[in-house]
């Protein structure tokens, strides 16, 4: 190419001139590329725009609200162009804004655009929305991966610019309106950490203002595995559905697991007025007291309000705190023997005392406290253990406190290893919990799965050694050096292997018309002494003559004579007497409970079933329960009598 020279003038007559505009050329047209607009309430008096394409942060941009008759000015504060206005935007308020005299980055060209039936709304604070559903552990069937479901509870229509899941910011700003819901998942995230299966933590935040780096937090969720109905759907495949969206995120009360088709109902908003109802075991109220180290520590069958942990609400002054994500488990921070111990009693009164779901003003609780005893006796021992759980509910592990005074548990290690090392011991928790002489208190991974409780039921969250059919599962205390051990044995699901006699080593399964389990409270092979109740004392004994029933005799002892007198004096009895093999399985009712006794009776047993067939050669187990129907003044304080007596059938 030949390039002129400066100067030097153009008087070609043929060819072309690059440099110069031909005679009959014409400028390009600059074509004005529309704005799309996003607009985004930071407060009532500042708007803040993401406009695209890029426009030239030296633009002279002029905002018009087409409700009002001036323009504002525009200010560049990247990624936003701002307008702070001297009047307040209503909320809720559709309204019309042209942006006029936007300069694009590319090529300076003017341009505008225009952002209709724009409704101002603010972004959400904490309250505004809940985590109201989510999957944290989905199956190989499951048409979804992992996902959390947010639901706007507030009265108005939120702004979701700037909202994010732990670290993951949401893609695209959008609004979320009152009683709606929006699913939020990897597609829809900029990044996503993988939710864990067993337990974890969902934080859901947002930018404090568009203009700003700096987060609030808008609802927070520390979940567990156990908060699901049962086992087996938190194997995979169930979603976590809160049932209160106005009750603690971190109760385990307000989590039940999916109810719908799929094993959710992901991205159903409820309607107004809806209401959420969780089916609960009614459990006892009253607290099983413990120790981590030198503080003292508490375990409540329900999720308490945040309130039982003021030290204003307790005499003596006592500060708690949960433990990790459970609100049903404090421990203090004060040492035990800081409270003032009076012949190894504490007392102590909570003066705010309320659950979670508890809709009735606080009450006042007070607790007299027995310390635990460090007398070397013989003290925990094996008394049921349930390790083939009906589907979808958990194994189990019972002790019982044999000695006669308070013990804790502290000290108490499992294994069901093959000769054990030290390490291969283990404790259940790492709180010592007390419990009184001839108490019981069960273990298990999720007491809420654990199948056949009742109101007496004690039962503690707790790590539990392999209970496969044929291992021995171990107990020993650290502290007495005592040693007890089980085989375990399943051979029906969701019957239990339960102790005949605490002072004896015979195991036998739990009666099946029982429920087949006895967790964590008095059961069918319990010596538990209570109150108004007698158990296999000498007194009133049940007497069976003979022992054994020899069917194939040609003497005339085929049959045995079970017989029993009541106490003199004291009004009628209600009687009833089982028959039950050695495993726990019920075989024949000898007399039904309502049977009337005032005074000695009789009954024979000819070795036979129910329905008149001959029994299989075994040992059986004959059950006597009586109790007093005479409710007057005069009745003495026994009030039921249980007695049990072997049968050898051959």
């Amino acid at each position: 190419m030949v390039w002129r020279p400066i100067g030097e003038p153009t008087s070609l007559t043929l060819g072309a001139t690059p440099w110069e505009k031909g005679e009959l050329e014409a400028s390009a047209p600059q074509i004005a590329t529309p704005l799309s607009i996003s607009s985004h309430l930071v407060n009532p008096q500042k708007v803040a725009f993401l406009i695209q394409p890029d426009l030239d942060p030296l633009s002279e941009l002029k905002c018009q609200f087409i409700q009002e008759e001036n323009e504002e000015e525009a200010y560049w504060e990247s990624p936003y162009w701002v307008v702070d206005r001297e009047s307040p935007l209503p909320e809720g308020k559709p309204i019309d804004i042209i942006v006029e005299d936007a300069q694009l980055c590319t090529n300076g060209v003017n341009t505008h655009g225009a952002a209709m039936d724009w409704i101002p709304a603010l972004p959400p604070e904490w309250g505004d929305i809940v985590i109201s559903e989510f999957l944290t552990n989905p199956s190989p069937e499951s048409p979804w991966d992992e996902w959390v479901e947010i639901a706007n509870v507030s009265n108005r229509t939120l702004d979701l610019e700037g909202l994010q899941l732990g670290e993951a910011k949401l893609k695209v700003g959008q609004y979320l309106n009152v009683d709606s819901v929006l699913v939020l998942e990897p597609n829809c995230m900029d990044s996503w950490s993988a939710l864990a299966a067993n337990s974890g933590q969902i934080k859901l935040s947002i930018r404090t203002n568009q203009l700003s780096e700096e987060t609030s937090m808008i609802d927070l969720v520390e979940y567990s595995r156990c908060w699901h109905d049962d086992r087996e759907k938190a194997e995979g495949g169930f979603s976590l559905e809160r049932v209160n969206y106005s009750l603690p995120a971190n109760s385990p009360n307000n989590w039940i697991s999916g109810t719908g088709v799929l094993g959710s109902t992901r991205g159903t908003a409820r309607l107004p007025g809806f209401e959420m109802v969780k089916l609960e075991i009614l459990r006892d109220t009253s607290l099983i007291w413990g120790s981590l180290g030198e503080l003292l520590c508490w375990h409540s069958p329900y999720s308490m309000d945040s309130c039982v942990l003021f030290s204003e609400n307790w005499d003596p002054p006592i500060e708690w705190e949960f433990i990790t994500s459970s609100s049903n488990i404090a421990v203090s921070e004060h040492s035990i023997y800081d409270l003032g111990s009076i012949e190894n009693l504490v007392e102590i009164t909570c003066y705010a005392w309320k659950e979670v779901s508890d809709e009735n003003p606080t009450r006042t609780n007070s607790w007299t406290i027995e310390l635990p005893s460090e007398n070397p006796q013989r003290d925990f021992v094996l008394n049921e253990v349930l390790s083939d759980p009906l589907p979808g509910k958990s194994q189990f592990v019972e002790i019982c406190n044999t000695s006669d005074h308070v013990k804790s548990t502290s000290g108490i290690i499992v294994t069901t290893d093959d000769q054990p090392l030290p390490n291969e011991w283990s404790e259940f928790t790492e709180i010592g919990w007390w419990n009184p002489p001839q108490g019981i208190i069960a273990f298990a991974e999720c007491p809420s799965w654990v199948d056949n409780t009742s109101v007496d039921s004690r039962i503690i969250k707790a790590d539990l050694p392999s209970l496969t059919n044929g291992r021995i599962l171990r107990l020993m205390s650290t502290r007495t050096g005592y040693t007890d051990e089980v085989e375990i044995n399943s051979s029906l699901d969701g019957v239990s292997q339960e102790r005949y006699n605490l002072g004896d080593d015979i195991w036998v399964n739990t009666p099946n018309n029982k429920g087949g389990s006895s967790p964590g409270m008095d059961n069918f092979s319990s010596m538990m002494h209570h109150e108004n109740t007698i158990e296999n004392s000498p007194q009133h004994p049940l007497t069976i003559t003979p022992k054994t029933i020899d069917c194939q005799s040609t003497s005339n002892f085929k049959w045995a004579m079970l017989e029993w007198q009541p106490p003199e004096n004291v009004g009628v009895w209600s009687v009833a007497i089982n028959i039950f093999t050695s495993k726990g399985e019920w075989v024949n009712t000898l007399t039904e409970e309502g049977e009337e006794v005032e005074s000695k009776k009789i009954w024979i047993f000819e070795g036979e079933s129910l329905s008149g067939g001959k029994l299989f050669p075994g040992t059986y187990i004959a059950v006597l329960k009586a109790s007093n129907t005479d409710f007057s003044e005069e009745t003495p304080k026994i009030k039921k009598i249980i007695r049990r007596g072997l049968i050898q059938v051959n």
